[in-house]
């Protein structure tokens, strides 16, 4: 059949079957919605989706990466997270990543003895430019996933929505980027989200871009003592700078911790994101008044352009993470990520604490299985929806493991196209053996 006729026949099945769409109905949107065709289509442009797309792209894929913000890079660069946990024993794109930034004098280590190391955040949105941009991949910003158009258990297409109308966006393999598991959910597929015991879900972090700083490693020295000495509640005991290397005299501050966070829901996130804001303003002021000669000068040049979201769903697959798996370093035959984070659980309610808790873990795998949703055979997951238990979910969630998890769901999602199989179907094995051949081909 030849392509525009598949195209027509494609567009008027999927019109049919839709899951979701916000705002308008399907019947009104068949007449209008523009239909794009790629072999792979990617929801989420994070550090999990920009990872699943450059690595596809590396194979050759016909891919698309669909992202809702003006930029690439989620939490790196809309979050403004300027730390990155849990690299120091990964290969392949993250460590291009990390040596590319180190290289051009936009990053370096935090502390000698922690598994982070912090980055120039303008440094790392112009680097994701420069790649996504020269990969192939198609990309489209300010385009918002709102619906999924499904036969059986089988995705045939997402709906977009944009200042470009509804867009349909057909595909052989659909990678679940987003953060929340919007895909999944949208699909139907079953998902777990918050706390076993009473769903109540960790608190989000807004950052603000500090100016006017002497010496930051000193000055995260003394945080929490001003705040103690001057007898005032700290919004968030974990309170810290990260240098912005490059921009002297600047770093971003980590100051805030807002609780009752829903990040599935969008009245939730509005209250959140003026609280958040709220919150740095808040800790800037304390600090210029108690903290001394250190303190005086500082200022607020900007705030994230949006609240860090710890978690949303869990899309359930076909294996399920636990904190046992974690916490007796369990290995995989078809382990595709390396862990040595531990679980780091910011506390969900405020009376529990203004910090967070810790479960030591020895060093385990992800299997590709925890990629694989259990309730439709053309989906992967990758970042912090993939299958896993509110604990579990609280080690591999950092952004250090998102992208070879991502990595790997690229890798996975080219090798279902080129067997002309599901991604459901594929031998997990052979899977990992694919994404460790692949790695090395980053240097």
């Amino acid at each position: 059949m030849e392509r525009r006729k598949f195209l027509q026949v494609g567009a008027a099945g999927t019109m049919g079957s839709i899951v979701s769409v916000n705002a308008i109905g399907a019947e009104k949107t068949a007449d209008k919605g523009k239909v794009h065709y790629h072999d792979i289509v990617i929801a989420g442009g994070g550090p999990a989706g920009c990872s699943a797309a450059l690595a596809a792209a590396k194979l050759g894929a016909d891919v698309a990466l669909i992202e809702q913000y003006p930029c690439f890079g989620g939490v790196w660069t809309m979050g403004a997270l300027s730390v990155i946990i849990d690299h120091q024993n990964k290969t392949g794109l993250m460590k291009y990543i990390e040596t590319k930034l180190r290289k051009d004098g936009h990053a370096g280590d935090f502390r000698k003895d922690w598994n982070k190391f912090v980055y120039n955040v303008e440094a790392m949105k112009l680097l994701l430019d420069d790649m996504l941009g020269n990969s192939g991949v198609k990309l489209r910003l300010h385009t918002f996933v709102s619906g999924v158009g499904k036969k059986d258990n089988t995705i045939q297409s997402l709906v977009t929505a944009s200042k470009s109308g509804y867009e349909y966006w057909r595909g052989k393999v659909f990678i679940d980027c987003t953060g929340d598991g919007d895909v999944g959910a949208l699909a139907k597929c079953e998902f777990h989200k918050g706390r076993e015991s009473d769903g109540a879900m960790q608190p989000g972090t807004t950052y603000g871009l500090i100016g006017g700083l002497k010496d930051v490693q000193a000055m995260n020295a003394e945080m929490k003592k001003i705040f103690r000495e001057a007898g005032i509640q700290i919004p968030y005991e974990g309170i810290l700078l990260f240098r912005q290397d490059g921009m002297p005299g600047m770093a971003y501050l980590m100051p805030s911790h807002v609780y009752g966070l829903d990040g599935t829901d969008t009245d939730s996130l509005t209250k959140a994101e003026l609280e958040g804001r709220r919150q740095v303003q808040y800790v800037i002021d304390v600090l210029k008044k108690h903290g001394g000669e250190y303190f005086k000068d500082i200022f607020l040049a900007a705030t994230s352009p949006c609240i860090g979201i710890r978690e949303g769903r869990r899309i359930i697959g076909k294996y399920y993470l636990t904190m046992d798996d974690m916490e007796n370093g369990r290995k995989f035959e078809d382990g595709i990520c390396d862990v040595e984070f531990g679980i780091d659980v910011h506390h969900p309610k405020k009376e529990e604490g203004m910090g967070l808790y810790n479960v030591k873990t020895q060093p385990y795998q992800v299997p590709f299985r925890s990629l694989q949703a259990r309730d439709c055979r053309n989906l992967l997951m990758a970042g912090r929806c993939i299958s896993g238990s509110f604990d579990a979910h609280a080690s591999y969630r950092v952004t250090g493991d998102s992208v070879p998890i991502g990595e790997a769901a690229g890798v996975a999602a080219v090798m279902a196209v080129e067997k002309g199989i599901h991604p459901g179907e594929l031998d997990g094995v052979k899977v990992r053996e694919m994404v460790e051949k692949q790695r090395k081909e980053w240097g």
